[in-house]
């Protein structure tokens, strides 16, 4: 017996738009957000929605700079401080 598939229905975001459950991607997060949004916050400021995703793509561009830096060297097995580039 085959199920049937249910229609996807649109979910309304905060910001009103809608976006088909497909539509949305979630990216994979390098970075612990609350301690973000808490740094950010004794600042006096708010992070944007976009804020957190653009961080964590620095970050994984920042660490795969630091291998592909370390992947040169044939003796080195460890990222350290000295290879963020």
């Amino acid at each position: 017996m085959r199920i049937p598939k249910l229609p996807i229905r649109p979910r309304k975001w905060n910001n009103g738009s809608e976006k088909l459950f497909e539509e949305v991607k979630m990216a994979e997060n390098y970075v612990v957000v609350s301690k973000i949004k808490k740094l950010v916050k004794e600042s006096g400021l708010r992070t944007g929605g976009d804020y957190i995703e653009g961080l964590s793509k620095k970050v994984e561009e920042l660490v795969r700079a630091s291998v592909s830096k370390v992947q040169t060297d044939a003796n080195k097995k460890t990222l350290g401080a000295e290879d963020l580039v």
